[in-house]
């Protein structure tokens, strides 16, 4: 299956015929004062034509094609179209998903309005807000176990939600004892100079207070 998937995507102009390829996995961080937000992403590749349109490509792997709402007003494409204009400097953007289960039909392509542009920003605006106002309080609001429908998340026969009980993982403390970075697996933290390793314990989901434990620290800088 995954050699068929390689062959969809070789064999959709991979190598952007007519144009130049950007950077893979280009890293964007995109801040904006009016309206206000804040976005930052990947996008798997980038062709830039002479004539300023920049086309992004983005490789799915999903069972299921985009259909009805999320396809008209898929956020991810035009956060991608956002920044083909203000990041690539495009006179044009498009968004071209290709599908690499769909060998006969793979692609679904999307050119937004400078109107559905603006309207995506005062959106992302909105969200930003919501999210800089969150507290440890009002983020106990969309916990699973206060909604009937969603209880199920927290446990159900003998699966359980993996941050249901307490947990330990791995950081780096700076100079300073200030956690710097955060990471499940000792090897996913490449520490900096001056930058040592500890245990850090979660104490578990808060809507469990009979499994969920205080959040404790556990200091070991020499831990293999």
């Amino acid at each position: 299956m995954c050699n068929k998937m390689i062959l969809v995507g070789l064999n959709l102009d991979f190598f952007g015929e007519g144009g130049t390829v950007g950077e893979p996995e280009f890293r964007f961080e995109l801040s904006n004062e009016s309206p206000e937000y804040k976005i930052r992403g990947y996008i798997d590749k980038t062709i830039t034509y002479p004539d300023g349109h920049v086309k992004i490509v983005d490789y799915k792997s999903s069972k299921a094609k985009f259909s009805g709402d999320d396809l008209e007003a898929n956020v991810q494409a035009m956060v991608y179209s956002l920044v083909g204009y203000k990041i690539l400097k495009a006179k044009k953007a498009s968004a071209e998903f290709i599908f690499l289960r769909f060998p006969k039909q793979p692609l679904q392509q999307l050119v937004f309005t400078e109107s559905q542009l603006k309207g995506l920003e005062h959106y992302l605006s909105y969200m930003y807000e919501l999210t800089n106002s969150l507290t440890a309080e009002t983020a106990k609001n969309n916990l699973a176990i206060n909604c009937e429908k969603k209880k199920w998340l927290c446990k159900a026969g003998k699966w359980e939600c993996p941050y249901l009980r307490p947990f330990k993982y791995h950081a780096l403390l700076d100079a300073e004892g200030n956690v710097a970075r955060t990471a499940l697996k000792k090897e996913d933290l490449k520490p900096e100079p001056g930058q040592t390793f500890t245990i850090l314990e979660a104490a578990g989901c808060p809507g469990h207070p009979n499994i969920s434990s205080p959040t404790k620290k556990i200091i070991n800088n020499d831990f293999d």
